[in-house]
């Protein structure tokens, strides 16, 4: 069952299972450590259904450095990893580890890829596809992906209940496709010297294709803290016909009431541009609405006496790092790359302004969102879309003016998680959305 080379790296089913470490000062490359780069390598324990390998000293990160993994072989064939490491002599901290890594032939036929992002998303890619990335990004949705082989499938997992910042890596190289888990580290200096991953990683040969690498990692995820928390008996399931519209209340009213008119069944309107600042700009600045607050206040309580569900797009991650305001406040919450800058994006190629995401730990920001949203809800509105939380709270923040340590964590899930839960708090009537069904927020938001 347990075959390894001199080096330590695990042969399995074909595939070659292995670890990197990143080692760095959060300021220039770091440099990676394998298992060939280490002194040596022991099996320290070795059962049919489980072994413990770990790997002793290193020139950089000391003689006494050493990595442990612990692999069990679960009943349904399913092999579960853990990694650790302790006695780092050196200045660097572990930023990122790499785990597994797993090597494997590149079908001659080309190969698809799902990935756990969004409602989950298929890549394909052919034998003759350039060397480099295929699928590369933050788990922001499911924590799983498969290689699909035409009738079988590499399933690989992880199984997170804390919300940590963790992500996937698939690159072609040569004839060799290959897998990394990506989980970057808190790096505080308590955790120099030592350090693990706290949960397992995954991987199973399967029969299928997508749908039954899906099932695989079901029998998780319904056991899941935010899956048994969900929200029950949620008003929103009622709802049969969803209606997106964009601009002025009688822009944006007329086909809802007709829509439901002519169907008879409960619809909803998604309310976009309801605001006086253009798309993806001055955000947060959302408030007052586009025709002043009284004109804002007679549509919502039209639409309410039809039964019309109304819902309002409001950016609940985001600030415009170029108004007046950001140097003095944002600039406090935003998400601080590693290079030093604001993870900021352009979203609009006409105003060509920058939103920078604002991290969890956000106070000014989130205080801002929680008064937006008591001023919606105050003009009777039953639903508010919180866009971006459930797909973007997945950078690694190095903000120097954070408590939170530089690098991984779960601070984004932590503060936003507080943040909706202080509005459903104070506004327990309000229905919640997000955007992408990322499972750190499944139990907190009524759709998403």
């Amino acid at each position: 069952m347990w075959k390894f080379d001199r080096n330590g790296v695990l042969e399995y089913a074909g595939i070659a299972l292995s670890w990197e470490l990143l080692a760095g000062d959060l300021k220039n490359p770091p440099i990676t450590l394998t298992p060939e780069s280490m002194d040596t390598f022991q099996l320290i324990k070795k059962t049919p259904g489980e072994c413990t390998a770990q790997w002793h000293g290193h020139q950089v990160c000391g003689k006494d450095f050493t990595v442990t993994i612990q692999w069990k072989c679960r009943a349904d064939k399913r092999l579960e990893g853990t990694l650790k490491f302790a006695g780092n002599s050196s200045g660097l901290v572990i930023e990122t580890v790499h785990f597994p890594t797993a090597r494997m032939a590149f079908p001659a036929d080309g190969v698809r890829i799902l990935v756990g992002v969004s409602q989950g998303w298929v890549y394909r890619f052919d034998a003759d596809h350039a060397d480099g990335d295929l699928a590369k990004h933050h788990y922001s949705s499911l924590q799983m992906c498969a290689a699909l082989l035409g009738g079988e499938g590499i399933y690989f997992d992880c199984r997170d209940n804390n919300y940590m910042l963790k992500g996937y890596s698939w690159q072609k190289h040569g004839t060799t496709l290959e897998y990394r888990g990506v989980h970057p580290l808190p790096c505080a200096p308590r955790n120099r010297k030592a350090g693990r991953l706290s949960y397992v990683s995954s991987i199973q040969r399967f029969a299928g294709d997508w749908f039954e690498a899906g099932q695989i990692y079901r029998k998780w995820a319904l056991r899941a803290r935010y899956y048994r928390n969900r929200i029950r008996n949620n008003a929103m399931r009622d709802i049969a016909v969803w209606l997106w519209n964009r601009g002025s209340a009688e822009h944006v009213i007329p086909p809802a009431e007709k829509l439901a008119a002519d169907s008879g069944v409960p619809v909803a309107l998604d309310w976009y541009w309801w605001h006086s600042n253009p798309y993806d700009t001055d955000y947060p600045n959302f408030w007052p609405p586009r025709e002043g607050e009284e004109t804002f206040r007679k549509a919502i309580a039209r639409l309410n006496r039809q039964g019309i569900y109304t819902q309002v797009y409001v950016n609940g991650l985001t600030w415009d790092i170029d108004l007046p305001d950001f140097a003095e406040q944002g600039a406090q919450d935003v998400v601080i790359d590693r290079d030093g800058k604001p993870h900021a994006v352009e979203f609009n190629c006409y105003t060509h302004r920058k939103l920078g995401y604002m991290c969890g730990e956000a106070p000014i920001f989130q205080k801002r969102m929680l008064e937006l949203v008591g001023k919606l809800a105050d003009c009777g509105l039953p639903g508010v879309y919180l866009d971006m939380i459930g797909c973007a709270t997945i950078h690694p923040c190095y903000n120097p003016k954070h408590r939170h340590a530089p690098g991984g964590g779960n601070y984004h899930a932590h503060g936003y998680r507080n943040m909706v839960a202080k509005i459903r708090q104070n506004h327990p009537e309000l229905h919640l959305s997000t955007e992408c069904c990322n499972e750190n927020f499944l139990d907190i938001f009524d759709s998403v």
